[in-house]
């Protein structure tokens, strides 16, 4: 049997960006996190963050810039979830692809669902100086 829940959909979307997802120290994002399920879905919360963490060699090291934890139970096919939000990113760390360690800047969005397997959508972008 499928879980349903596997078929809802959250979209992150940034406002007035096309493709390009390149950021300045202390520029504001702007943009949406929607949530369209298939099916009903029960949960405990809806949680939005902004922030780092580190991959590669060495231990994870990772920083919270924004959360914001909506209290959602249930969320309908009918009625989506459509959160907005604005975040200024912190002058550091950068973004850094390397051979031994990453700096990954993302916008993550949760749908906390009790004692089952939450619904999970990352966007990744870029903080690093353009000027």
């Amino acid at each position: 049997m499928k879980d349903k829940r596997s078929e809802s959909v959250i979209s992150i979307r940034l406002k007035g960006l096309g493709q390009t997802h390149v950021f300045n120290p202390n520029d504001t994002i702007s943009g949406v996190v929607e949530i369209q399920p298939n099916s009903i879905v029960k949960c405990r919360a809806v949680v939005i963050t902004v922030g780092w963490h580190t991959e590669g060699r060495g231990d994870r090291n990772s920083m919270t810039i924004y959360e914001d934890k909506l209290p959602i139970t249930e969320i309908y096919p009918d009625s989506p979830v459509i959160h907005h939000f604005d975040v200024t990113l912190p002058p550091e760390p950068w973004s850094y692809a390397g051979t031994l360690i990453r700096v990954v800047w993302e916008i993550h969005a949760k749908v906390d669902i009790a004692m089952a397997k939450d619904i999970n959508e990352a966007l990744p972008f870029v903080l690093e100086p353009t000027d």
